[in-house]
């Protein structure tokens, strides 16, 4: 009978411990930053009323590529069309992850009809490793045995809709339906994937740079902004540093990640300085996973696991760099003294002639010319007099091989010199006084070192860069530049504050720009002088606003929010962190043991 007492105890005791350890489960998700700030980014011109196509090879990469800013501009009222390459098929679940990303779109705000599926295999069966390495035409076999374009019951593929008939596996397919479904859409925004280290990833940030040079030469007046974004080294694979009491942003990749580690990204031709950084929407910014909009849609790709990643891919920012496409070269004529003049103005800052191999070789993107050419030159010729006031070349991005002096010679006589590039194929911008009715536009490399000094690009714009930003946003002095939304204050005392612009304002002091203030306190507990926050000793718990807007145009601003907590309220939000970190590290754990199981 004792025996039978104490059994019913441990019972109701094991009973109680589980509606204890569940209980915080339910406030898991109402832990957001909530709406106390604000920024101009969704009122303004800048991001309305347009049309965005975002590109990326499987489903769940728009996540991991754009899943902010597709929700931001969403917000902002545009319409957003999703394409995927491929039907993320190498292991059999197209059907399933077809499903799973009209499912997280959703989530996003994406309509089911604006998402667009290309059909293509992930990974392939064939002596060339993969489509983009294959002969243009020739028909190859997916890593499933397919060799032609496919949906599913519910949705079809691209070619499918737009011709009425499937597209066999070749390599002008892939691109010829990349083109067209890019011109049905005529977007006025491309976010695009960027160079990964997954074949697929590769294969479609190179052919949407092969297909948008098409476009831009053959539709002079389509100047689309473009935008590119890893999937990896800032996301998936990016360090997990959600749990902090502020939100962190995307952090430069370890060197170690790199593909190449002779370069501080993927791109050798990128610099993290001119990263374009846009604000995240307030669903996406939380204290814990399980109120993030981010987190609800990556449990929709449960094939993926992808939830299990919610801590790489949050961030206070997301990161993207901009192609710009206004470039006058596209449809100019370009005449070299030697070597292939082709890659000057082919949209592609690299190439690879197998993307399966990690450290890819970089190859067939870079103007070389003949060691025994004594000129070195290359003319661009302009198909009508164009009045000119920037040119932009890309340096061979070799480490050894760098032009040290160049000039610019231009059709009415006149010429600057350039001295050095920037080296690793960054780009160097030479800005100048607007020269009208200029008919060509020749660089001549004067000195130089290494042995094959070249370029991977040259443009020409008939502007300068914008000087007014398009949107703002305060964020710390700090290595990382953190985006900030919604600010814990500690102990801090003083703090130095920034504000990050896009387009960049070059050149000189911005104080005269930018006019910061304390919003509704009337200088009690926080005050601000020039850029630096100062909180005073006898500080009292609650909210102070803090707001930067445009001198000359106070429209363009950012509102921000700096929180003294309670205890309480810093007990809680701290207390359900660690409480969320060991729900993911138990599920984990049974995700672990139930795999072992099936094995």
């Amino acid at each position: 009978m004792k025996k039978h007492k104490n059994r019913r105890i441990e019972k109701l005791f094991i009973f109680i411990l589980c509606i204890a350890v569940s209980i915080p489960y339910l406030f898991l998700d109402d832990c957001s930053y909530g709406n106390d700030f604000s920024n101009s980014i969704y009122g303004l011109q800048f991001l309305k009323e347009k049309r965005a196509m975002v590109i990326v090879p499987h489903e769940d990469d728009e996540i991991m590529v754009t899943g902010a800013l597709i929700r931001t501009l969403i917000d902002a009222g545009n319409e957003v069309v999703v394409l995927y390459t491929t039907n993320g098929d190498k292991h059999g679940l197209s059907e399933v992850r077809i499903n799973e990303a009209v499912s997280s779109l959703k989530t996003l705000g994406v309509k089911e009809e604006n998402v667009i599926f290309l059909g293509y295999g992930d990974t392939w069966d064939t002596i060339y490793k993969h489509i983009y390495n294959a002969p243009e035409n020739e028909v190859i076999t997916s890593y499933i045995g397919k060799n032609a374009t496919y949906g599913t019951a519910s949705y079809n593929d691209f070619s499918f809709d737009f011709y009425g008939s499937h597209s066999l596996y070749t390599r002008n397919n892939y691109k010829k339906n990349l083109k067209d479904a890019i011109l049905r859409t005529h977007p006025d925004i491309l976010i695009s994937v960027d160079f990964d280290s997954h074949p697929d990833h590769r294969a479609a940030s190179l052919f949407f740079e092969e297909v948008m040079c098409e476009i831009l030469k053959e539709n002079e007046q389509y100047t689309p902004l473009v935008y590119k974004g890893f999937a990896y080294n800032t996301s998936w694979k990016a360090k997990d540093d959600f749990y902090n009491i502020n939100m962190e942003s995307t952090v430069l990749p370890d060197k170690a990640k790199v593909l190449n580690s002779i370069y501080r990204l993927d791109i050798p031709s990128y610099e993290w300085e001119n990263r374009v950084r846009f604000p995240v929407p307030n669903e996406m910014l939380s204290y814990t996973k399980r109120s993030n909009l981010i987190f609800e849609a990556l449990t929709k790709h449960k094939s993926q696991n992808a939830k299990a990643k919610a801590g790489k891919i949050i961030n206070s920012d997301q990161v993207f760099w901009e192609r710009d496409t206004k470039s006058i070269t596209y449809n100019s004529k370009i005449i070299t003294s030697s070597g292939e003049s082709k890659y000057l103005n082919d949209f592609k800052l690299i190439d690879c002639s197998d993307i399966t191999e990690r450290n890819a070789e970089f190859d067939h993107c870079i103007w070389l010319p003949e060691k025994s050419d004594t000129e070195k030159s290359a003319k661009v010729i302009f198909d009508r007099p164009e009045d000119i006031s920037s040119v932009v070349l890309y340096d061979n991005f070799g480490p050894e091989d760098n032009i040290l002096k160049g000039q610019l010679v231009f059709s009415d006589g006149s010429q600057i010199d350039t001295g050095p590039l920037k080296k690793n194929g960054e780009p160097t911008r030479i800005d100048f006084p607007t020269k009208k009715d200029i008919e060509y536009v020749q660089f001549k490399i004067n000195e130089y070192e290494g042995s094959q000094p070249g370029l991977c690009e040259l443009e020409v714009f008939e502007n300068s860069r914008a000087t007014t930003p398009s949107f703002i946003k305060i964020m710390l002095d700090n290595t990382a530049q953190t985006f900030i939304y919604k600010y814990i204050l500690t102990n801090e005392k003083k703090i130095q504050l920034r504000v990050y612009s896009y387009p960049a304002i070059e050149h000189g002091d911005s104080s005269g720009v930018y006019k910061f203030s304390v919003i509704g306190n009337n200088g009690q507990g926080i005050t601000i002088d020039g850029n630096t926050l100062e909180i005073s000793d006898n500080i009292r718990a609650g909210k102070y606003k803090v707001r930067v807007e445009l001198i000359n145009n106070p429209e363009i601003f950012d509102q921000v929010e700096f929180v003294v907590p309670t205890r309480l309220e810093l007990l809680k939000i701290k207390g359900l962190m660690k409480y969320e970190m060991f729900i993911d590290f138990v599920q984990e754990k049974w995700r672990s043991v139930q795999r072992q199981a099936d094995h």
